[in-house]
């Protein structure tokens, strides 16, 4: 199945400087950015679960958007969470 790339816009405002950051994202990680806006929180399972994708793909697209600053990874272990940055 072909699909069209993603596109999400995150303003990051930081010393009153504001940086424009677009990067490419699939179809899984704008699913779970969308679903972060009215959840507040989100876990691997249910990245997972929200996907229907295995626990190997839903680490590496959750280490990507950590990576681009997009989530902020919190707890350990079984507890770990996943959240949008706060401005």
């Amino acid at each position: 199945e072909a699909s069209s790339p993603h596109y999400f816009k995150l303003t990051i405002s930081k010393r009153l400087q504001q940086n424009k950051l677009s990067i490419e994202l699939n179809n899984r990680q704008t699913k779970a950015l969308e679903h972060l806006k009215t959840t507040k929180r989100l876990t691997s399972t249910e990245y997972q679960e929200l996907n229907n994708t295995s626990k190997a793909t839903a680490k590496r697209d959750l280490a990507i958007l950590i990576d681009q600053g997009m989530l902020i990874k919190s707890g350990s272990g079984k507890l770990v969470e996943y959240r949008l940055p706060v401005d």
